[in-house]
């Protein structure tokens, strides 16, 4: 990947250079458990994975190993303010608002976690079987 990147042709050098192979590198990082590598590494590219192409859904899972490498390497402030943007989409849903809920746990902020426990068992409680 790396000799790819530096010999890529020209119209494609940047986007290897700079957003590929440092995603590569960040999701190698996360696999072997360096989560502050992993987050240093995505942090800088995930903002531009529009630019390399990739599906909706290919961009969300690199957003998600962001996520998660921040909360693994002790990044809850981040952590935060990603999972309140994906709120932004989906406000009620399960996932998000247990997420920040532990994240705000972390935080120091109940209220904030009690909150976003609360959002999540509304959505339940509408989806009981």
């Amino acid at each position: 990947m790396r000799r790819y990147a530096a010999s890529a042709p020209a119209f494609t050098r940047e986007v290897w250079r700079d957003i590929a192979l440092p995603g590569c590198e960040g999701l190698q990082a996360h696999a072997r458990g360096d989560y502050l590598e992993a987050w240093r590494r995505l942090g800088c590219v995930v903002p531009r994975m529009a630019e390399a192409g990739g599906s909706h859904a290919q961009r969300d899972l690199f957003e998600q190993i962001l996520l998660d490498a921040a909360v693994k390497s002790g990044r809850c402030s981040a952590a935060q303010q990603i999972l309140e943007l994906r709120r932004m989409a989906d406000p009620f849903g399960v996932p998000v608002n247990m997420a920040l809920a532990a994240v705000y746990g972390r935080l120091g902020l109940p209220r904030l976690a009690d909150q976003a426990r609360a959002r999540a068992l509304v959505t339940r409680s509408r989806h009981r079987d």
